[in-house]
């Protein structure tokens, strides 16, 4: 049982659930601990003896908000991340996270170091800061663009602003219903405060670029780079006698995909010698395909610096990137989208200065489970829990079919088949999968309809709760929960042979930290198995529970069927720590080949019970 305050923390009674009873469930001895031997289970490859490479996301993929439904797209073509050059890169970064701006990785390209930063909404696109280090002298200080913050509390952000050492040009002031203000960075680069009902803290809404002709940049914005028009505007500012003066003309660009960050294209009008031309400003752009993408800009004229190939870049884990130039010279940067979420992404459930730390951003997005009968494993968890098909994908060893919660909380569940070859069938692992349900009788009613097995519910403090089995013998635990509307995964149990141990790891490496310590009994003094719930620092995803049993049984705790899929902030450095920690590194976080997953940054890792544990890269 997991609480509801907060992603998936625990129980507000854990410490009650120490002397909880499972009043003898009668399951017909469906509830015993997995036993079995390890035969038809392939063990896993030999770990590299090389310690990881530093690899990271610099284009961290982005998803549509939910509810949202993805629009036509000719291109799939969003902006991920904007990046300005600055003079001071460590006082840059520490002045955007003044503005609750969160470190998300540090990245050594061929001619200069960036910090890839996440707005705290877990909103909009990234924000890179970069410094030059070819010896070329630059000036970054004459950026004729801005950076547009959508904020909770404008009077504060322009606070925040001021106190990181910036200029507040412009107290927000009343403007078409919101607040609406201007500062200076500490490279000048113009930043615009926007107040939004919907903002929680802050986020990147809109990131603008001086061109020097607003029409023919209109065209190509539009016509080749598969962006549309939202709107077209005459800005002024006070002219210091009560009125106000001309300052710039903007158009406000948005994805055709629906995604990301809006891109402002800004012409002055006040007279001023803006320098537009070959600015140290980078636009990354994420698109379905980046040749084709790469041949609209050729086509409109303008120049494709680097066909989209093999990054080179160590940093970059091998993805494929291509880089081209708009009509004043602003870099763009060419990023192929996945085509497929094999771990979608949980937006943070708080964000701003209450926003959980985490040392690595690590978080549990999905769950997986290897089964022999894929097709009726997804029919059970559709029926059982309103569960729906997100993602079917190929991988190379495998057919996966990714699920998410009916109430769209928690971690995705995913049910896969080893592909044919592989010896026997999978065996019911020695965890559990863990349901909050609004309907506790209704829940157990629709497992057992669906062909699941589920004792009746038992009421504990307030709750309703129902241990059961799915078709493959998994075991399941369903909980009443007052805030579900349906139902949702809220932790995922897997059985390890030294808890203390498992324990250690979890939270030392793989960042994770403990809510609770519980001992689960099958009835009044007669054990069944001690558990500890992990959650995220990182204030997202589904619980992990470490279960080790005590009832005397002999579960096969080695190399089981199951996988934790992890997101985090840089993939390298999180494998690096896994590998520092003696436990295998099977596979180091790169461009992954595999064609369901489109070059995602990718690693596979293992516990030292042989759990599989997917790195992959986190998008916000």
């Amino acid at each position: 049982m997991l609480p509801s305050t907060g992603p998936c923390p625990h129980l507000a009674h854990a410490r009650a659930l120490v002397r909880r009873s499972l009043f003898a469930l009668a399951v017909a001895g469906g509830l015993a601990a997995c036993g079995g031997s390890d035969d038809g289970v392939a063990p896993p490859p030999p770990a590299p003896a090389t310690a990881p490479a530093d690899v990271a996301d610099a284009c961290p993929a982005l998803s549509l908000a939910p509810g949202v439904v993805a629009p036509a797209s000719a291109t799939g073509a969003y902006l991920c991340a904007a990046g300005i050059g600055v003079t001071d890169l460590t006082a840059a970064v520490n002045f955007y996270k003044a503005l609750g701006l969160r470190e998300k990785a540090r990245l050594t390209r061929a001619d200069r170091e960036e910090v890839v930063l996440a707005s705290a909404d877990g909103r909009g696109s990234h924000l890179v800061l970069f410094r030059h280090a070819d010896g070329v002298s630059r000036d970054y200080r004459q950026n004729p663009g801005k950076l547009v913050f959508y904020v909770k509390d404008a009077a504060a952000f322009g606070a925040s602003l001021v106190a990181a050492g910036g200029t507040l040009t412009s107290p927000p002031a009343p403007y078409q219903g919101r607040l609406v203000g201007f500062g200076r960075d500490l490279d000048n680069n113009l930043v615009e405060i926007a107040s939004d009902a919907a903002a929680r803290h802050s986020y990147l809404s809109a990131v603008g670029v001086g061109v020097s002709d607003l029409e023919a940049a209109r065209a190509f914005y539009v016509d080749a780079l598969d962006m549309k028009v939202l709107a077209k505007l005459t800005v002024a500012k006070p002219d210091g006698a009560g009125g106000t003066t001309p300052w710039y003309d903007e158009y406000i660009l948005q994805s055709s995909a629906g995604k990301g960050a809006a891109v402002v294209l800004m012409h002055y009008t006040d007279g001023s010698a803006k320098v537009y031309a070959d600015r140290p400003v980078k636009l990354s752009w994420r698109v379905d395909d980046p040749v084709a993408y790469a041949a609209r800009i050729s086509a409109a004229g303008k120049p494709v610096v680097s066909a989209p190939a093999r990054a080179t870049d160590v940093s970059l884990g091998g993805v494929t990137v291509g880089t081209a130039k708009d009509g004043d010279g602003t870099l763009l940067e060419i990023f192929r989208a996945p085509p497929a979420e094999a771990c979608a992404p949980i937006a943070p459930a708080a964000v701003g200065a209450s926003a959980p730390s985490s040392a690595t951003g690590a978080y549990l997005c999905a769950a997986g489970v290897g089964v022999a009968d894929l097709d009726a494993s997804v029919a059970f968890y559709k029926a059982a829990f309103g569960m729906t098909e997100r993602a079917r994908l190929a991988r190379s060893d495998r057919s996966e079919v990714v699920l998410d919660s009916a109430d769209r909380r928690g971690s995705q569940l995913v049910l896969y088949r080893a592909s044919q070859g592989a010896s026997g069938a999978p065996r019911p692992h020695p965890g559990k999968v863990v349901f909050y349900v609004k309907d506790a009788a209704a829940s157990v009613a629709a497992v057992q309809a669906a062909g699941g097995q589920a004792s009746p519910p038992v009421a504990y403090a307030g709750r309703q709760v129902s241990f059961g089995r799915d078709p493959e013998g998994n075991l399941v635990e369903i909980t009443s929960e007052p805030t579900a509307v349906a139902s949702y995964l809220s932790a995922f149990g897997i059985g390890v042979s030294d808890l203390e141990a498992a324990r250690a790891f979890y939270v030392d490496t793989l960042d994770f930290k403990v809510l609770t310590r519980l001992s689960v009994t099958k009835a009044p003094g007669v054990p069944w198995y001690d558990e500890y719930i992990l959650t995220s620092p990182a204030g997202r995803g589904s619980a992990v529970v470490l279960m080790h049993f005590t009832d005397g049984s002999a579960p096969a705790y080695k190399d089981n069927a199951v996988k934790l899929s992890l997101r985090v902030d840089q993939p390298g450095r999180y494998a690096r720590r896994i590998f520092d920690a003696g436990l295998p590194v099977l596979t180091a976080p790169t461009a992954t080949p595999e064609p369901a997953l489109g070059e995602a940054l990718v690693g596979v890792a293992a516990d030292a019970d042989g759990t599989r544990l997917e790195i992959l890269s986190s998008p916000n």
